[in-house]
This record gives C-alpha cells, sequence and structure tokens, in this order.
C-alpha cells in the first residue's frame, strides 16, 4: 500500500494531486495470503470525511456484498 499527496498553492486556490494505491493478492486460491485490510478505516486522505469516495459505501447491485465499506479506502467485499 502506498498514498502519495502534492499540492501547490497558487493565490488563493490550493491545487492537489492524490495517488493511492493498494495491492491484492496475486494468487488467491493458493493457500499463502499477501493482500492485506486495513486496521483503522478513517481515511484523512483525499478529503477525508468531507469526499464522496471515502465517505459513501458502495454495493453490489442486488446483493448484500459491499465493494467497498462506508469511510474507508481499500475495496474489501465485505457483507454487510
Amino acid at each position: 500500500m502506498a498514498a502519495l499527496e502534492v499540492s501547490i498553492d497558487k493565490d488563493w486556490m490550493r491545487h492537489k494531486l492524490s495517488i493511492f494505491y493498494a495491492s491484492g493478492d496475486s494468487k488467491p486460491a493458493d493457500d499463502e495470503a499477501t493482500g492485506f485490510d486495513t486496521v483503522f478505516d478513517r481515511p484523512f486522505f483525499i478529503g477525508g470525511p468531507f469526499s464522496f469516495y471515502s465517505h459513501q459505501g458502495f454495493n453490489l447491485a442486488g446483493t448484500s456484498v459491499n465493494f467497498k465499506q462506508r469511510d474507508s479506502l481499500v475495496i474489501d467485499f465485505r457483507t454487510s
């Protein structure tokens, strides 16, 4: 997992560039787990609680499986 946030101020406006990378398990069928999940899901990245992507959870249509939990950056496929 890696995160980078760069900003530059120009007069009264602040331009930001945010990059977040999370790798998963390359071979999920073998008996070795190399993926990860977060311990605390309260990100202060890409806008924190004011960001739509961070604040909202998304579920797979017609199922009870959440694609991404509310207030989290990573995708985890947890059931609700």
